[in-house]
C-alpha cells in the first residue's frame, strides 16, 4: 500500500503528505453540507455499520428465521432530528431483494457528538446466501443525508424453518422487512 496520499480538487493538488492526513482530510472535505430548513448547515458522517446476533455478539452470518440487530454508528456537530433510515438487501448478482427502514418510527433523531441508531429484526426471512447492505438516510422530506453502497455484506445460512427443496420463484424474492429502530 501506498505511504504516500494526493488530493485534487479542480484540478489542482489540495493536499499532499503521508496518506493518513490526506485521507483524513479528503474525508474532512466529503461529509455532507446540507441545507436544513431552520438551521443553516450541517456536517456529519456515518462511522460505523455493525450487525449482531440477540446477545450482541457481532457476526455476519445468521441463520434463516432468527432475530438481528443493525447498529448505525453516527458521529456529528449537532442534533439532526427526524430521520428516515433505510437498509437495502442486495443478493450477490445486485438485485434488490428485501428492504427493511424506520418508516414507521416517530422522532428518531441522530444526537449531536456521537450516537447509535439500533434496528432490530425479529425474523430475518431470506432465502440461505450471501447478501449486501446498503444504509440510506434521509430527513423527513426525503432529502438524501447518507448513501452507502454495499457496506457490510450479511450471510444467510438454512435455519428450522428452512426446506432446501423450498425455493421461492425469483419475482417473489424481494420484499420489506419488518423492524423497529430506536435511539440507543
Amino acid at each position: 500500500l501506498c505511504s504516500t496520499g494526493l488530493m485534487l480538487e479542480q484540478g489542482g493538488i489540495a493536499a499532499s503528505g503521508s496518506a493518513g492526513a490526506v485521507v483524513d482530510r479528503y474525508l474532512k472535505n466529503i461529509q455532507c453540507d446540507i441545507e436544513d430548513e431552520k438551521e443553516g448547515k450541517l456536517g456529519w458522517l456515518v462511522t460505523a455499520v455493525k450487525i449482531s446476533n440477540s446477545s450482541s455478539t457481532e457476526n455476519q452470518q445468521f441463520q434463516m428465521g432468527t432475530e438481528f440487530f443493525i447498529k448505525l454508528y453516527f458521529e456529528t456537530e449537532r442534533t439532526i432530528p427526524n430521520v428516515i433510515v433505510s437498509i437495502g438487501i442486495k443478493s450477490e448478482f445486485g438485485e434488490i431483494v428485501a428492504m427493511l427502514g424506520s418508516f414507521d418510527t416517530d422522532n428518531l433523531s441522530i444526537a449531536a457528538g456521537k450516537s447509535v441508531i439500533i434496528g432490530k429484526i425479529d425474523r430475518l426471512m431470506l432465502t440461505p446466501g450471501t447478501y449486501f447492505l446498503t444504509v440510506d438516510v434521509r430527513s423527513t422530506y426525503g432529502q438524501e443525508l447518507e448513501r452507502l453502497e454495499d457496506v457490510i455484506i450479511l450471510r444467510v445460512t438454512g435455519g428450522l424453518s428452512w426446506n432446501s427443496s423450498w425455493n421461492p420463484p425469483a419475482q417473489r424474492r424481494s420484499w420489506v422487512i419488518s423492524s423497529k429502530w430506536e435511539n440507543e
